[in-house]
């Protein structure tokens, strides 16, 4: 998968994916600008898309109320999409990531 880690147009490293019909785009946070087309697949997400930590790396995020929270809601949504199974999974790695430190 082709990453980009800067943006095209001001430089910036900071990303936003947005969902636009069946595909999902990632803009940049700083100008929101377009930069790609995101495969909707088993790649992992990364970065929150959207919400209380719009942008930060799924990684760094350490509120374990939170990651439940939307877990169970991505889990409750009907029409659930390739990229939101992911984005559980992703944040279910987390959360046991948190409880189970090695």
């Amino acid at each position: 998968m082709n990453t980009i880690n800067t943006c095209k147009n001001c430089g910036g490293t900071r990303f936003a994916y947005r969902v636009s019909g069946p595909h999902l785009g990632q803009y940049c946070l700083d100008c929101d600008t377009w930069q790609r087309w995101v495969p909707q697949g088993p790649a992992p997400v990364g970065c929150m898309p959207w919400g209380k930590y719009k942008g930060k790396p799924i990684s760094e995020i350490t509120d374990t109320g939170y990651l439940r929270w939307m877990i169970d809601a991505l889990h409750a949504d009907v029409e659930i999409s390739a990229f939101k199974a992911q984005l559980a999974r992703d944040l279910e790695q987390r959360l046991n990531q948190i409880k189970n430190p090695i």
